[in-house]
């Protein structure tokens, strides 16, 4: 089942990013989400919007605005989680000011802890800005929330944990666990551990989902503030803390023994590539929200959500782990294109939900998937199953695309952002000036040296020479830029191509000959759909 809960344009918002999931005790389904640059509002203003469901995600209740942005505040990524002694739903963010000044936004810009909270399943909430005990000397801001969670055992048992990213001592960026032991009344942010070095792979930007660096040739765009990613933590059945935190090319964990207070050494978790794109992490049998889903088979299972590929923000892809994260052998693919940020929570029928961005944000999509899909463990780089028929295209992989024929060439294309002009009221479609900023990878697959050219129906050609590959080498095209045009608008529809085309570097006897990859974006001009190929 797939449910398309925000579109670009639509209800008022221009783009609605950075979603997050929560089941309540009762078994309702929450979704948060930022709706940004709202109808009358400031530039690079935003919202916090919600959405209901009583049925697992089959129907929703409309948008509601459930906290206003004014003067150009901002929320940053909602963490929600729900506490299974009383019942009630807490949602922390972190409020930016002055995010519609023109001006440089200062070091000391506002940021605050920001806490809704709910005792009726969502219907009503209230709202107050919490001053956290900073547990560290070395913590000297607050960045962004993310997921949350309980701790359902172990001397810690009933604290709340919700993600900050943190700005440390030097201006180092970090991540750290803030905390509460009396239902949310009041919380103390422990100690920071360092984010991870990304390495040489490319997560196209800092927090994926949240902003891209336009092109310098190119007119100056109003962007969103980027989040630092957060990571995502989940008891274990000893109860220990488990983080993972995002960073191209793989997921980083660390565990905590004090309830989340502070973290041993990050470590990478192979089994588990990334792009740098904010993802989630929860325990398979809904503790210690869900109790009725319990079982002694399944105490050391956990379900990770992330875009499993090791450069670009596709492939969202739902993966099991059997022993406390120690190994993720069990993968299935519910979209393959360009995706991000994905939110994953157990419902109370035993299915899971994800809800996650797509198509360079253009939508937020929530699907179902049934674990039982999960069980059978697939080698490692192998290709996924995926969750239904429709789930973006027919070739789903995660692992690497094997060399068939004469196409020793990989190559994948996805749509990075739809950058607006920002004039006259949201609406769903295009508008001349608007630019698509998208993302690629090509690799060589094959024992020869080749030479890889990029063509197609973008604007800054001259930013992408061919380029000389060896065997298994990688070559990233960030960002071919489409701007749409007056005749792209009065055609109602336009397609846009991008080929791959790689040559032997030496045409001797035996060699491969010249091959090509194609990718193609096709737009309605009105409703924005795309249609990928």
């Amino acid at each position: 089942m797939e449910q398309v809960l925000a579109v670009r344009g639509v209800g008022g918002y221009r783009r609605y990013r950075a979603p997050a999931l929560a089941v309540a005790p009762s078994g309702s389904v929450i979704a948060a989400y930022a709706g940004l640059d709202g109808q009358g509002g400031p530039p690079r203003s935003g919202d916090l919007l919600l959405r209901r469901s009583f049925d697992g995600g089959s129907s929703w209740e409309p948008q509601q605005v459930l906290w206003a942005g004014h003067a150009g505040q901002t929320p940053g990524r909602p963490g929600l989680l729900s506490d299974a002694v009383t019942g009630r739903i807490l949602m922390a963010f972190v409020a930016r000011d002055k995010a519609g000044s023109a001006e440089t936004v200062a070091a000391d810009a506002a940021r605050r802890f920001e806490l809704m909270s709910s005792d009726d399943d969502g219907a009503t909430w209230q709202h107050r800005t919490v001053t956290p005990r900073l547990a560290s000397d070395t913590i000297t801001g607050l960045d962004s929330a993310g997921s949350g969670t309980g701790v359902h055992t172990g001397p810690f048992a009933g604290r709340l944990l919700v993600q900050f990213a943190v700005t440390a001592e030097g201006g180092r960026p970090g991540a750290a666990s803030g905390y509460s032991d009396d239902h949310g009344d009041s919380w103390t942010v422990g100690e920071p551990l360092k984010a991870p070095n990304p390495g040489p792979a490319v997560s196209e930007v800092l927090g994926a989902s949240e902003a891209l660096e336009a092109p310098g040739a190119f007119p100056a765009v109003k962007m969103t503030e980027p989040d630092p990613d957060p990571g995502a933590a989940a008891c274990l059945a000893d109860g220990r803390v488990l983080l993972h935190l995002s960073a191209a090319p793989n997921r980083w964990a660390a565990f905590s023994d004090d309830g989340g207070h502070s973290y041993g050494p990050l470590h990478p978790v192979e089994e588990l590539a990334d792009s740098g794109s904010p993802g989630s992490l929860i325990r398979f049998d809904g503790l210690p929200a869900l109790g009725g889903l319990a079982a002694q088979v399944s105490r050391h299972w956990l379900l990770a959500a992330n875009c499993q590929d090791p450069v670009l923000n596709r492939n969202v892809v739902l993966s099991l782990s059997r022993d406390d994260g120690e190994s993720w052998p069990h993968k299935l693919t519910i979209w393959r294109s360009g995706a991000s940020a994905p939110a994953v929570v157990r419902l109370a029928d035993g299915r899971i939900g994800v809800l996650y961005e797509r198509q360079g944000s253009r939508e937020l999509v929530y699907a179902t998937a049934d674990p039982g899909m999960l069980r059978m463990a697939w080698p490692r780089g192998a290709v996924t199953r995926k969750a239904s028929a429709g789930s973006g295209g027919t070739a789903h992989e995660t692992g690497p695309l094997p060399v068939v024929g004469d196409y020793p060439l990989r190559f994948d294309m996805v749509l990075q952002a739809i950058l607006s002009t920002d004039k006259g009221l949201p609406e769903p479609g295009y508008r001349a000036g608007d630019m698509l900023l998208f993302a690629g990878r090509a690799q060589v697959m094959g024992s020869q040296f080749m030479s890889v050219q990029l063509s197609g129906t973008f604007d800054n050609a001259e930013d992408f020479p061919p380029r000389e590959l060896g065997p298994g080498a990688v070559e990233r095209y960030l960002h071919p830029v489409h701007t749409v045009t007056a005749a792209d608008v009065a055609a109602g529809s336009f397609t846009l191509a991008f080929t791959c085309s790689a040559a032997p570097v030496n045409g001797a006897s035996g060699s491969a000959p010249e091959v090509a990859r194609r990718r193609e974006f096709r737009l309605d001009v009105v409703s924005g759909e795309i249609s990928e190929g």
